[in-house]
């Protein structure tokens, strides 16, 4: 059957979910700075993917990593003691960047433990009182948080819509073979210009 993107991407069931797009992620002085050089180019589609979300009434969720709710935890991963070493636990800033053209009316979850979006925050009760069934996934990085935030997603009944454009990891081949690979076979993958194409052709009540 072939896939109806008008369907998929309906504003009045989608949301466009941002993850990570902070500053102490993917700002400026954020201590991943391979990282943050690979996000650079995706700052400008998603601040696009983000405005076409709203002026069609879609709803914007940003995902972000708070300061964590034990401090004084060991770390249980390779990434988390990296970060530990680099200062990145001491210095989380949850802020979302300017860049990606955050706006008051967009919705805010904030996590304070692991690497993915779901477990242990509001982000699945929230979607579910939004009437989301379809999220349209940007941010990083691909390696870790995106692919557990689409398996999560998918596993919780949700459709996920990659945009392609909009994510990040490192390295970016590497990254790339994730999307063609792993996330091509649990998601739908446009780029932002599809996906407000979609948008901007459709007739919404």
């Amino acid at each position: 059957m072939p896939l109806d993107l008008n369907e998929l991407l309906d504003p009045r069931t989608c949301a466009v979910l941002t993850h990570e797009l902070q500053a102490s992620i993917v700002g400026e002085d954020a201590p991943l700075q391979e990282l943050v050089a690979q996000t650079r180019p995706i700052f400008e589609p998603t601040r696009r993917l983000l405005a076409g979300a709203r002026a069609v009434g879609a709803p914007v969720v940003h995902n972000v990593k708070g300061h964590d709710a034990v401090p004084a935890a060991r770390p249980n991963s390779p990434l988390a003691s990296a970060l530990a070493k680099l200062g990145g636990n001491s210095t989380t800033d949850p802020s979302v960047v300017p860049a990606i053209g955050p706006e008051p009316s967009d919705v805010r979850v904030e996590r304070h433990h692991g690497m993915s979006a779901f477990p242990g925050t509001e982000l699945d009760s929230i979607l579910r009182l939004l009437g989301v069934e379809t999220i349209v996934a940007t941010g990083v990085s691909v390696n870790v948080g995106i692919f557990a935030l689409t398996v999560d997603a998918v596993s919780r009944g949700y459709r996920v819509v990659i945009a392609t454009d909009a994510v990040a990891g490192t390295p970016a081949e590497y990254a790339r073979a994730v999307i063609d690979n792993s996330l091509g076979v649990l998601a739908t993958r446009l780029t932002s210009q599809q996906i407000l194409d979609v948008w901007s052709s459709g007739s919404w009540a």
